[in-house]
């Protein structure tokens, strides 16, 4: 199988920004939580992929410029940037019309029946890997921005 980017498209409500009109970080945060898991633990496989769950161990946001509510859903561009033994870490990132709103990096772990981290199985590790895009390699003049991946409609 070759890699692939996911598009979850998220409609955004019209509860879900603030007075000043922009969708607040709260929210934000769970539109990349809602794309991972839609990646992650796919309606037809639910419960043969990570049985017992998820742990995050670590989550990283960064918001690029203001959302707002719109008619039409935000793409969310969801792929797998690391896999390991007991852990891997998918990236989350927001655009509109090419621009950057949030880009979301969040490291996670399958837990045992005792709520651990335990190894990947073979299975989730096969289904991480369709969702993972090799590396960009950077020159040193590349900016940061410049080396996160840009997956147009």
């Amino acid at each position: 199988m070759t890699p692939e980017t996911y598009i979850h498209r998220c409609a955004t409500r019209s509860s879900d920004h603030g007075t000043d009109g922009r969708i607040t970080d709260c929210v934000q945060l769970a539109y990349a939580r809602e794309a991972m898991f839609a990646v992650l633990c796919p309606a037809e496989r639910a419960t043969t992929l990570f049985p017992h769950g998820l742990i995050v161990l670590r989550h990283e946001i960064n918001y690029h410029t203001s959302m707002h509510h719109r008619s039409t859903p935000i793409p969310l561009e969801t792929w797998v940037v690391r896999i390991g033994q007991r852990a891997f870490t998918v990236q989350i990132t927001a655009r509109v019309q090419g621009r950057p709103l949030f880009s979301a990096r969040t490291t996670v772990a399958p837990s045992d029946e005792h709520k651990r981290p335990r190894d990947l199985t073979r299975e989730e590790d096969a289904h991480l890997k369709t969702f993972t895009v090799p590396r960009l390699r950077r020159s040193p003049r590349t900016t940061t921005s410049a080396a996160i991946p840009t997956f147009e409609d």
